[in-house]
């Protein structure tokens, strides 16, 4: 057996190696996580769209309850006027 074998080789090269495989995982750990915020970002910014048309939504039904309220007590404006005019008859 031949031990010419250059072993300060062997740990140069199973350090390199560990080096990059550590550099690799930190460099997929580093994308997951970038991925992770822009999910984040993207999710956030759809519950402030969501909230803004849910205000939008409930100032127009706000306005539509206002108009109805304002025909509604016209409607009982000339419903108590027809009935007075209905019991002036009789």
């Amino acid at each position: 057996m031949n031990n010419d074998f250059p072993w300060p080789l062997a740990v140069m090269i199973i350090c390199t190696s560990a080096a990059v495989f550590a550099a690799g995982a930190f460099i997929i750990y580093q994308a997951f996580a970038t991925w992770r915020a822009k999910m984040s970002i993207a999710r956030e910014e759809a519950y402030k769209r969501l909230a803004e048309q849910s205000i939008q939504a409930q100032q127009r039904i706000s306005q539509e309850m206002e108009l109805v309220m304002t025909e509604l007590s016209q409607v009982q404006k000339q419903a108590s006027e027809m009935e007075r005019l209905l019991k002036s008859v009789e």
